[in-house]
C-alpha cells in the first residue's frame, strides 16, 4: 500500500511539471499572456490531468503517456481558445520536449548524488528533477534567439520534423522495463509513436521537396537573368544610340509643332481658298517629312531585335518609344521568333494584344513606384521546348487582392495612372484558347527585378505564382486554380 502511495505521488509530481513545462513552452513561443482566469484554469486542468495520469500510470505506462500528450493538448487548446491542427503538433512537440529537459535533469542530479554519495528519497529525488525540468524551460525561453527558434516550429517546413522526433520520444520515454514480453496495449501506443514519427517525417519531406523544388526554379530564374544580362551589356551601345534617336525626334518634333502650330492657324485665318490650299499641303508635307524622318531613324539605329513579324515589331517599338517617354529603360531579348506560335497556339492579332497589354501593365506598375531607373525586359525566348513570353519589371509587386480577382473581374490597384483592369480579362481568355500557363514570379530585393510575368505555351493551362511571400499567400487566397510555389 505504502510503494502504491508512493509511485501515485512519484507520477503526479512528474506528470505536473510535464504538464506545467510544455504548457510554459507552448504559451511562451506563441507570446500568450493568461488573464486570471485563463491562469486559473491552466493550473486546474493540470492538476485533474496529474492525478487522472497517475492512477492510469499505474496498470500502464504507455496509456498514461498517450493521455499526457493528448490531455496536455486538449488542455491547452481550452486554455488559449485556439483548436486546430497545428495547435495539436505545437503542443505534441513540447511535450516531448519537456521530456528530453527531464532527460537531462536526471543526468545532472543522478551525477551529483552518485559523486557525493547523496542519498535522498525517491519523491524528493524526482521532485529536485522536474523542478530542475521546468527551470530549463523557463532558461530556453529567456534566450531571445532559442524563443523565435520554437516558434518556428509551427511553421510548415520545421513541423514535420518536429513532430517526427516527437514521435521518436514518445517511444523511448513510454518503454516500460518491468514488462517481460509487450502486451497488446503497448503494442498499439508504440505504433502509435510510430505513426506519429512517420506523418512527421512525411510533412518534413514533403515541405523539404517543395523547397529543393522552389531553390531550383530559383537557381534557373537566376542563370537566365545572368544570360539575359550578358545580353543586355552587347546591347548597351545599342541604347545609347536609341536615346540619341529619341533626343533627334523630340527636338525636331519641337520645331515641327511650332511651325505645325503656326500653319494651322495661319490656314484657319485665310479667307483665300488658293491660299488655303497651300497651307494645307505644306502642313501635309511636314507630317509626311516627320513620318519618314522617324522611319529612317529606326531603320539606321536598329533599336530592338526583330520577332519575326513586322507587325509585332511596329506594336513593340511603338511600346519601347511609350516606355522611353515615360523614363523607363525598356530592353528585349529575342532568342525565338514568334513564328513558333502564331498561327499554332495564337493569333498574331491576339499575341499584339497580349503584349500591349503586359507591357503597358509594366510600365504602369514602374511609374506607381515612383523609384526612377524603371526596368522593364521582354524576353521571347525556348524553355523546355516550350516557347515562353515573359515580361519582367522592377514596378510595384501584385497586391494580394489583385491577386485573388485576377482573371475573375475586372481589378486594378492604379486607375489614376491608366490601369483598366481590363487586361488581365482578356489574358485569361487567350491563355484559355491557346490552352498557355501563366506564371507570375515575384522576387526578392536581391534581384533587378521585382516580378515577371510570363506566358508559357506548354499545353497545360496551369496558373502558378512562384514568390519568396509563398506562406503568406498560401495563407490569403483561397481560389482553387492557382498552384503557389
Amino acid at each position: 500500500m505504502t510503494n502504491s502511495i508512493d509511485f501515485l505521488i512519484n507520477s503526479f509530481i512528474v506528470f505536473s511539471f510535464h504538464y506545467i513545462s510544455s504548457g510554459y513552452l507552448v504559451l511562451k513561443s506563441q507570446g500568450v499572456k493568461l488573464i486570471l482566469k485563463s491562469r486559473v484554469l491552466f493550473y486546474v486542468l493540470g492538476f485533474v490531468l496529474a492525478a487522472v495520469l497517475s492512477f492510469v500510470n499505474l496498470y500502464n505506462i504507455y496509456i498514461a503517456q498517450v493521455m499526457l500528450y493528448f490531455g496536455t493538448a486538449i488542455a491547452l487548446m481550452l486554455v488559449v481558445h485556439k483548436a486546430d491542427m497545428k495547435m495539436l503538433m505545437l503542443c505534441i512537440i513540447m511535450v516531448s520536449l519537456s521530456h528530453v529537459f527531464n532527460f537531462f535533469s536526471s543526468i545532472i542530479f543522478g551525477t551529483l548524488f552518485w559523486i557525493f554519495s547523496i542519498s535522498y528519497s525517491e519523491i524528493l529525488v524526482n521532485l529536485i528533477i522536474s523542478a530542475f525540468e521546468l527551470v530549463l524551460s523557463i532558461l530556453l525561453m529567456s534566450i531571445k534567439r532559442f524563443r523565435k527558434g520554437l516558434n518556428l516550429i509551427e511553421k510548415d517546413n520545421y513541423l514535420g520534423l518536429g513532430l517526427s522526433l516527437s514521435g521518436i520520444v514518445f517511444i523511448i520515454t513510454g518503454v516500460d522495463n518491468s514488462e517481460k514480453r509487450l502486451s497488446d496495449v503497448s503494442f498499439v501506443a508504440l505504433m502509435m509513436g510510430i505513426v506519429i514519427s512517420g506523418v512527421g517525417l512525411y510533412l518534413w519531406m514533403r515541405r523539404s521537396l517543395t523547397a529543393r523544388y522552389r531553390e531550383h526554379l530559383q537557381s534557373q530564374s537566376e542563370e537566365h537573368f545572368k544570360e539575359q544580362l550578358e545580353e543586355r551589356d552587347k546591347e548597351i551601345e545599342k541604347q545609347r544610340q536609341s536615346n540619341e534617336f529619341l533626343a533627334k525626334i523630340v527636338h525636331r518634333d519641337n520645331h515641327l509643332m511650332n511651325s505645325l502650330n503656326t500653319a494651322i492657324d495661319a490656314c484657319q485665318n485665310a479667307d483665300d481658298n488658293a491660299e488655303k490650299s497651300d497651307l494645307f499641303h505644306e502642313i501635309q508635307t511636314m507630317i509626311k517629312e516627320r513620318g519618314e524622318l522617324i522611319d529612317r531613324e529606326q531603320r539606321d539605329t536598329k533599336l530592338l531585335p526583330s520577332t519575326g513579324s513586322l507587325l509585332i515589331d511596329s506594336t513593340i517599338n511603338d511600346l519601347f518609344i511609350k516606355a522611353a517617354a515615360h523614363g523607363i529603360d525598356f530592353d528585349m531579348a529575342a532568342s525565338a521568333p514568334v513564328s513558333e506560335i502564331i498561327g499554332k497556339y495564337i493569333s498574331q492579332t491576339d499575341l499584339q494584344t497580349l503584349l500591349s497589354d503586359h507591357i503597358k501593365d509594366a510600365v504602369i506598375a514602374v511609374e506607381a513606384k515612383g523609384e526612377g531607373s524603371g526596368k522593364i525586359l521582354l524576353d521571347l525566348s525556348m524553355q523546355n521546348d516550350n516557347y515562353c513570353i515573359t515580361i519582367y519589371d522592377n514596378g510595384v509587386a501584385f497586391e494580394i487582392d489583385t491577386l485573388s480577382k485576377l482573371g475573375m473581374e475586372r481589378v486594378t490597384t492604379h486607375a489614376e495612372s491608366g490601369g483598366s483592369g481590363i487586361g488581365f480579362m482578356t489574358t485569361f481568355e487567350t491563355l484559355k484558347k491557346a490552352y498557355a500557363s501563366l506564371i507570375i514570379t515575384e522576387f526578392d530585393s536581391t534581384m533587378p527585378f521585382t516580378k515577371s510575368v510570363a506566358f508559357r505555351f506548354d499545353g497545360e493551362s496551369s496558373f502558378i505564382i512562384q514568390s519568396h511571400r509563398s506562406e503568406e499567400l498560401k495563407e490569403k487566397l483561397t481560389r482553387d486554380d492557382v498552384v503557389i510555389l
